[in-house]
């Protein structure tokens, strides 16, 4: 859908406004053989298609947790006899979809006698997409926000929280009976919050309690809360960004019909001049949610795109 309109004209001054509207939603009708068609599958994240569903939903493996409602660990993450989250290799839950609602254009020109300014923004609404760059930044332990664990009160009931710190005045914590893998002096330790089951098939709570606590290093830390765990790496794929901007000056007739010229234009265009998006906090353009390697195209997959880059160029329209 597409609206054009002229609010302000006279002899010395005009405004010009466009403004394009547009929307698509597109259902899986049939698939043959099967309920369901999986388009790409990467580190615990699948494009599925769902027969009479939309299509391009985003499915992940979840974690493990207490379900039983007169425990009172209910809720809390389930570990295994490492310490490690347990995740749930058998139903899928829904992260998203990565089409986006609407997308909407706004052209804007403003002439006033020879010059002229024009404006264009882009607005696309709605849809999620996953950021492999953040992904391998963060659980690569590459980030300063991995430097240490979490600090918040309600610790249990998140499977990508963990506890601790590269050293201790990163919140690292004492090795109970020494560490085996640094020097003893090294207070590293760190834990993931939960509980796991002893023996007996009771639940044992991983708080910290040196006796009991299963510890583990940071960068075991870092990793098992990270690269299983999508949420920490999903952005919306809403974003409004300003494409275009063009300065332009119409040169007198009475220049250019002396040099054979029917009308002579110069412009000045920039492009890409700012980005409001989630993603953009990061360096990301939400715009790039697409990753091309071992022979599969993976839309909504952001996987080390570059950043927004703002361009200038020079234009010059002849017309004989």
């Amino acid at each position: 859908m597409q609206l054009s309109i002229t609010p302000i004209q006279n002899e010395t001054f005009s405004w010009d406004l466009g403004v394009n509207y547009f929307q698509n939603k597109i259902k899986a009708e049939y698939i043959l053989d099967d309920m369901h068609l999986n388009i790409w599958n990467e580190s615990n994240i699948i494009n599925r298609w769902y027969m009479g569903e939309t299509i391009d939903n985003l499915y992940s493996r979840q974690y493990l947790t207490v379900e039983d409602n007169d425990s009172p660990y209910f809720g809390y993450v389930l570990l295994d006899d490492e310490g490690y989250p347990k995740r749930n290799m058998v139903n899928d839950r829904l992260l998203g979809n990565i089409n986006h609602d609407f997308n909407m254009g706004f052209n804007s020109n403003f002439r006033y006698k020879n010059f002229s300014l024009s404006v264009l923004f882009d607005w696309r609404q709605g849809g999620v997409f996953i950021s492999n760059t953040m992904r391998y930044l963060t659980s690569g332990g590459l980030l300063k926000s991995t430097l240490e664990g979490s600090n918040k009160e309600d610790i249990f009931q998140n499977e990508s929280i963990w506890v601790g710190g590269r050293d201790e005045t990163h919140g690292g914590l004492p090795w109970s009976g020494g560490n085996p893998w640094t020097p003893d002096n090294l207070n590293n330790a760190s834990f993931i919050p939960g509980v796991y089951e002893d023996e007996e098939g009771n639940y044992v709570l991983n708080d910290g309690n040196p006796k009991t606590t299963i510890f583990i290093t940071p960068k075991e830390a870092i990793y098992k809360t990270n690269w299983n765990y999508p949420d920490n790496w999903m952005y919306s794929a809403s974003f409004i960004k300003l494409r275009e901007v063009a300065i332009s000056y119409v040169f007198p007739s009475k220049i250019t019909e002396n040099i054979f010229i029917e009308r002579m234009r110069f412009s000045i265009v920039g492009s890409n001049f700012l980005l409001w998006s989630e993603a953009g906090k990061a360096g990301i353009d939400p715009e790039h949610n697409y990753f091309i390697g071992g022979g599969k195209f993976s839309r909504g997959m952001e996987n080390y795109s570059i950043p927004p880059v703002t361009s200038w160029g020079f234009k010059l329209n002849i017309e004989i």
